[in-house]
């Protein structure tokens, strides 16, 4: 993605290749994760993480590029680091919060999103006058996203405080399957 600073247009395939790889390996390895019954409490932290990464990184680099709005981006940021800051204060109180099944459509929707935003126009020795404006299905995909994050958002804080309030522990190692959200034992302060 940073290569496509000096070359957008001539880098702009192989960039969307390797973007396009490393959201599939993702995506592949939460599908395997759940289907050979390997969730862990690490996974449910490290996987969103990796999800924001693979979105916020490509993102940023498109900016300078135009392909992307600045308020979409600061949209998207904000976001991210909203839940994470509500993640951090839950993981503090014993509980593990998930991906839960509104973020994942939206970190689809913002993946193929920027996939289509990558590539852009494309180009090539063909005639272009009919050739489709990948970058414009890329915005729109990118948009439907943000306004998922926004909706995700709202469902994270709901599901933390349909909890009990404060997001405190119920009981150790419980898993309330309706809100996706595990409970552990929280360190002592002792």
């Amino acid at each position: 993605m940073i290569m496509m600073q000096w070359d957008p247009v001539a880098l702009a395939w192989p960039a969307a290749i390797v973007f396009g790889v490393a959201a599939g390996t993702d995506f592949v390895d939460g599908m395997l994760a759940r289907r050979w019954n390997q969730v862990s409490d690490l996974g449910k932290l490290l996987d969103p993480l990796a999800d924001k990464l693979l979105v916020l990184g490509p993102l940023m680099c498109l900016l300078p590029l135009g392909r992307v709005s600045p308020w979409l981006a600061f949209l998207v940021l904000g976001r991210e680091l909203v839940v994470s800051t509500l993640r951090t204060v839950a993981m503090g109180r014993g509980v593990v919060m998930a991906a839960r099944r509104l973020g994942k459509q939206k970190t689809l929707f913002q993946m193929f999103g920027l996939g289509f935003l990558i590539v852009g126009r494309p180009v090539g020795p063909m005639d272009w006058s009919i050739r489709p404006d990948l970058g414009a299905v890329g915005g729109v995909l990118l948009w439907v996203g943000a306004i998922l994050a926004v909706i995700s958002a709202v469902d994270y804080f709901s599901a933390l405080f349909r909890r009990g309030g404060d997001g405190g522990p119920t009981a150790p190692s419980s898993v309330d399957n309706a809100s996706g959200m595990s409970t552990v034992s929280a360190p002592s302060r002792e």
